[in-house]
């Protein structure tokens, strides 16, 4: 299971559980889960390069991976260890305060069409878990997440505060 900073069931309990509204959000805490991107792709071996980033400081990116391994939020393997596979493009962006570099990944790569030796498109991650989507028959791929709005989210976390303050 991969290691998280947030105790997912104690939330699930804290929230209501199956009643709390998102449960995509509740099943991407869980501890044998993970992010749920719901992308129906072919299998497609998909190499992709590098981003050009990567050349500012591939060191800060190999740190950065070291660290993430360490979390158990990623594993390294000398082996491929599953095929077939995606390799999305890597490369750095500049930290906000200025103050080195933090890791990305092109989740919309390819840029341009690109297909596979069956003449089969590769679909990009982002475009693949797009969750407004729609099949080919016009019905809608995911059901809409029925969230709070914010005038009903007000009004919970002044009843709620009201009765902290009571009790």
């Amino acid at each position: 299971p991969v290691r998280r900073g947030i105790d997912g069931e104690a939330f699930a309990r804290a929230v209501g559980g199956p009643a709390f509204a998102d449960q995509a959000l509740l099943a991407n805490l869980r501890p044998d889960g993970g992010v749920l991107l719901r992308a129906d792709i072919d299998l497609q071996v998909v190499l992709l390069p590098g981003l050009l980033s990567l050349g500012n400081d591939v060191f800060a990116t190999a740190r950065e991976a070291e660290i993430l391994v360490a979390a158990g939020f990623i594993f390294t393997s000398d082996t491929l260890p599953f095929w077939p596979m995606c390799v999305n493009p890597q490369g750095l962006a500049a930290k906000r305060n200025g103050d080195g570099w933090r890791r990305i990944c092109d989740d919309g790569a390819p840029r341009q069409p690109l297909f596979d030796a069956d003449g089969m498109p590769v679909i990009s991650l982002n475009d693949a878990s797009n969750i407004d989507g729609f099949d080919i028959d016009g019905t809608r791929r995911f059901p809409r997440d029925r969230k709070p709005t914010t005038t009903q989210l007000a009004t919970d976390l002044a009843v709620l505060a009201r009765c902290a303050h009571v009790l």
